[in-house]
C-alpha cells in the first residue's frame, strides 16, 4: 500500500472502528518470477493497523506486530528487525529471520519489513485527526520457502 504497484485499500472504509486491521495483497510478477519459470502473482502482502482513538500507535506496537506475524507464520524462528528508511513510513524496520537453535549456522533471511505510517498519508485519508497507523509488508515468496517442506535452513528452495 505504501507503493503504487498493486491494488489500493481505501484506509476510509472503516471510519467507525477505533482498531482496524486492513490486509491487501501486491500483484505482480514477484521477486522469484524473474527467470521465467514462476507464473505472476501475488508478491507480497500488506498489513495496516490503523487506530483512530485512543493512545497512538508507535515502534512498541510495530514490533508486538512483527512477533504476531513471525510467531503465526514461522513458530520455529527468531526474528531481528533492523532500522531501514522507507519512503512511506517513520521508523522503518526490516525483519530477518532464522531458525531456532541454528542462529549462527545460518545466514538471516529477509522476510519484510514495515514503520508507522507517515501522518500525511492517513491525513489524505479523510480520517479523523490524530488517527496512526503501522505497515507491514511481508514477501509472500521467502514465507513460502521458509514454511515449505522442501526448504533447507538456509530458506532456499532445494528443487
Amino acid at each position: 500500500m505504501l507503493r503504487m504497484a498493486g491494488p489500493t485499500v481505501d484506509p476510509a472504509a472503516s471510519r467507525e472502528t477505533a482498531d482496524v486491521l486492513l490486509s491487501a495483497p501486491q500483484l505482480g510478477p514477484g521477486h522469484s518470477a524473474a527467470d521465467g519459470r514462476h507464473p505472476a502473482g501475488p508478491s507480497s502482502i500488506e498489513l495496516w493497523h490503523r487506530r483512530t482513538c485512543g493512545d497512538p500507535l508507535g515502534v512498541l506496537d510495530l514490533l508486538e506486530m512483527i512477533d504476531l506475524v513471525v510467531a503465526a507464520v514461522l513458530p520455529r524462528h527468531r526474528w531481528t528487525a533492523h532500522p531501514v528508511a522507507h519512503p512511506g513510513t517513520l521508523r522503518g524496520r526490516r525483519i530477518d529471520v532464522v531458525p531456532v537453535g541454528a542462529e549462527s549456522a545460518v545466514r538471516p533471511v529477509g522476510i519484510g519489513g514495515g514503520g508507522l505510517v507517515r501522518p500525511e498519508i492517513l491525513d489524505g485519508a479523510a480520517l479523523p485527526p490524530g488517527t496512526t497507523g503501522l505497515a507491514l509488508t511481508l514477501r509472500l515468496d521467502r514465507l513460502a520457502n521458509l514454511t515449505g517442506p522442501r526448504n533447507d535452513s538456509s530458506g532456499t528452495p532445494t528443487d
